[in-house]
């Protein structure tokens, strides 16, 4: 039986660099040796490379008819867009409209993101809590977060867009039917640091192809040193760097030469990172050092000619092809002691393993300059990697065994119940216009349960986010109970709410015991934040009502039930502190009632009450010391407001410019590149 595999990417080897590329190459090649598969590759890349690759690459594979490639751009022209103000989520939205449209045409088996920035967010979202693709396995690849990127760097950027894709990341990778990892340990990283359910753990090597068109061969006479990967802090290279100078300083008689290839990366300020590591070599060593930059493998060849060992220092990797092709080649290695090359390297075994720093480092370099038999024993004494488990676990999970002998099993959604919905209207005064009463017309709403909330009396007086409203049932009777349906709608008078909202949201609350609320985009407001990411941080400003669907606890509950009212006008802060989904669609057209006024006390009293739950810190109610805000204020006001408009318009560009195909597309997209160039050095 055929089956169809769908891979999401923004790069593709050889038309990009980059692992991730490598990795969809190798896979999309394994994959199709049977003939019986069939591969669509979704990607976020310009339309005349999408064609070069096809023109030019896809011919070389295997039953390359199976293979169909897709510019996700082009691909998704005539869809409806959410027009998200953080670009991370714009991004995933887009491939979430990629799928969606996919699945409409083809009948999919599996679908596979990566795991950085978080792109399958809002696809396994909708599988999750709205029961989309209910037939297709979701997966996420554990190619190496940037959160753990900027663990072992200094970040190049930071604000609260990063800090939302960090979470679209940790709740992509607990949220997927399967997290694929390289290795048991890598594996291990993910189930500690991001909650991943360990049972949906898959080991899956990425294939390596071994060159059969480079080889080599020991000889006493080599003495040279090969870095080879990207030069830029996460590869090590400046421990690479470091543990050579200190080398030539105890072995001045030493003619070695260090190589380093590979593309050339950037610093923190946006320099070549090359420049800086030859700041750190006394210049009377720098002529040892040669930086040739991507060579091909005609070229590698010669130069590992000279080549004693290799050295892989990285900081982290979560596989690293480079280490891999470098070691099938039978060049002795010496790796860093990290969790992606614990499983594949032991030390004294096939490579020699420091613990992480350039003395450490030299003492292993020493001895392969000083112990030839050393070298020969740990010259690929044996396979490391076997592409045979790459295709089995997929051929697991697209026929739903790779669960056997496990406790885990699919969630079930529940059936959906007949509830209804209370409608409670904030008012200053203003009776219901036309589009409440057609609303209150609609069968999901519970009439005799809904209510109006006005500023002055007659009514119920009530304590309402943060002052006093009275309460009117719909028909304008007054009624001291106040009784309401098990969820809940709180809105103002002069929003207009599409009935399908409630509908959807109701369904999805009914179907999943585990969600307190659910909510919506709003049509009118193009900066609009994806609340569910921003909690449980508790130091977001709230000044718009969510108009979120409120699952209420328990049978009988009052409108005074539906907000703590020591939380004052923060009320709703402690609903979205608990699990919540917003629906991917623009039902909510909000009214002049935008800001919430919130005084400062109530936000320090939210963040000291959600503390209550573990292990008291009070540093956490540090920020509100704070007179500055480093993440908003760091930069000047027109200065921010001019980098986010920048931003936020090339994204758009290029989304138009990537859907042009032959020679206009190409110029137009060298033009834009050159352009982002220069507005990253300005900002």
């Amino acid at each position: 039986m055929s089956k169809t595999f769908v891979f999401t990417s923004y790069e593709l080897y050889p038309i990009n660099a980059g692992g991730c590329g490598v990795f969809l190459y190798n896979a999309i090649e394994e994959i199709l040796k049977n003939y019986r598969n069939k591969v669509i590759l979704l990607l976020d890349m310009p339309n005349h490379e999408c064609d070069l690759f096809k023109e030019r690459d896809q011919p070389k594979l295997p039953n390359h008819g199976n293979l169909r490639v897709i510019c996700l751009s082009e691909w998704i022209s005539d869809c409806k867009l959410i027009n998200y103000s953080n670009i991370f989520l714009e991004k995933s939205h887009r491939f979430y409209k990629g799928i969606q449209k996919l699945a409409k045409f083809e009948s999919l088996n599996y679908v596979e993101f990566f795991d950085y920035v978080g792109i399958g967010y809002f696809t396994v979202k909708a599988k999750k809590y709205e029961d989309e693709f209910s037939e297709v396995q979701l997966g996420v690849r554990a190619h190496c977060t940037i959160d753990l990127m900027d663990i072992e760097q200094v970040p190049n950027s930071f604000d609260i867009n990063k800090l939302q894709m960090y979470q679209m990341e940790k709740e992509a990778i607990q949220d997927a039917d399967f997290v694929l990892v390289p290795s048991k340990a890598w594996g291990d990283i993910y189930t500690t640091r991001y909650g991943a359910d360990r049972n949906r753990i898959v080991v899956s090597p990425p294939p390596v192809k071994k060159w059969n068109d480079v080889s080599y061969v020991i000889t006493e006479q080599q003495n040279d040193v090969l870095f080879y990967g990207r030069i830029f802090q996460l590869k090590g290279v400046d421990m690479f760097i470091d543990a050579a100078v200190s080398f030539m300083s105890l072995r001045p008689e030493s003619e070695s030469r260090f190589y380093l290839v590979g593309y050339d990366g950037l610093n923190s300020n946006n320099l070549p990172y090359k420049t800086e590591l030859l700041e750190r070599i006394p210049e009377k060593l720098r002529h040892r050092f040669v930086f040739p930059g991507h060579l091909d493998h005609e070229q590698l060849e010669s130069l590992l000619k000279t080549v004693r060992f290799s050295v892989f220092p990285n900081y982290v990797e979560s596989f690293c092809y480079s280490i891999h092709e470098i070691y099938n080649l039978g060049v002795p290695i010496i790796c860093n002691e990290i969790p992606a090359f614990k499983d594949y390297f032991r030390h004294e075994k096939n490579s020699l393993v420091y613990s992480g720093t350039s003395s450490g480092l030299l003492s292993e370099m020493m001895k392969l300059f000083d112990n030839e038999n050393l070298r020969l024993q740990i010259s690929n004494p044996y396979d490391v990697i076997d592409n045979g488990i790459f295709i089995e676990s997929y051929s697991k999970i697209v026929n739903n065994n790779i669960l056997e002998g496990s406790s885990f099993q699919q969630p079930k959604l529940l059936e959906t119940s007949h509830s209804l919905c209370s409608l409670i209207v904030i008012s200053d005064g203003q009776e219901l216009d036309h589009n409440h009463k057609t609303l209150l017309e609609e069968p999901i709403i519970h009439k005799n349960k809904s209510y109006i909330l006005f500023a002055e009396a007659p009514g119920t007086p009530i304590h309402f986010l943060g002052q006093i409203r009275y309460a009117r049932k719909i028909d304008g009777t007054t009624d001291n109970l106040l009784e309401i349906s098990e969820f809940v709608l709180v809105c103002y008078s002069d929003d207009v709410i599409d009935p399908r909202y409630l509908t959807e949201s109701i369904k999805v609350l009914t179907m999943t015991p585990e969600l307190k609320y659910v909510g919506a985009q709003f049509t009118n407001r193009e900066h609009y934040n994806q609340y569910s990411l921003l909690e449980p941080n508790t130091y977001w400003d709230h000044t718009v009502l969510t108009r979120a669907v409120i699952k209420m606890d328990g049978n009988k509950n009052t409108v005074r039930d539906i907000y703590d009212i020591r939380f004052r006008e923060l009320g709703e802060k402690k609903i979205l502190g608990q699990k919540g989904y917003i629906l991917p669609r623009d039902y909510i057209t909000i009214g002049k009632h935008v800001n919430i006024r919130v005084h400062d006390g109530s936000y320090i009293f939210t963040t000291h009450r959600n503390s209550g739950s573990y292990e008291w810190n009070p540093y956490v109610l540090y920020p509100f010391l704070l007179k500055q805000d480093f993440i908003l204020k760091s930069k000047p006001v027109h200065q921010k407001q001019q980098y986010y408009f920048m931003r936020k318009n090339y994204h758009k560009l290029k989304h138009r410019i990537d859907e042009m195909k032959g020679v206009k597309g190409k110029y137009l997209s060298l033009l834009l590149n050159l352009l982002h160039r220069q507005l990253k050095k300005r900002f």
